[in-house]
């Protein structure tokens, strides 16, 4: 799928023949992605059964992100096991697409 930018709007192609496109022009263009800091991500694992471990483990995942403009949106990411399936999670945070903010993240 073919994505490009056009003055702070994310313009995707629309999946059905027929449909119109409208192109927004806005005086605050959003051209910087989000910042993610490196430096204050945090992954904890800790097993539910201490005593006779099973596999099951409690993931605590953090993560500090930063944007001047239209904010963060949904956070996705994937947790390998220890057989290699993957899982895919989304995090949809307190402060959703607000920006200059922080969002943590625990599953």
């Amino acid at each position: 799928m073919r994505q490009e930018m056009s003055r702070g709007l994310l313009l995707r192609p629309f999946r059905r023949p027929g449909t119109c496109s409208q192109t927004i022009v806005t005086a605050t263009p959003d051209m910087e992605p989000p910042e993610l800091d490196l430096n204050k991500l945090s992954l904890t694992a800790t097993p539910s059964n201490p005593d006779a471990p099973n596999g099951e483990t409690f993931v605590d995942i953090g993560y500090w992100v930063r944007d001047d403009i239209s904010g963060l949106g949904k956070v996705a990411f994937r947790l390998r096991d220890p057989q290699g399936i993957e899982h895919h999670y989304y995090h949809y945070h307190d402060n959703f697409w607000r920006s200059d903010h922080t969002a943590a993240v625990d599953i």
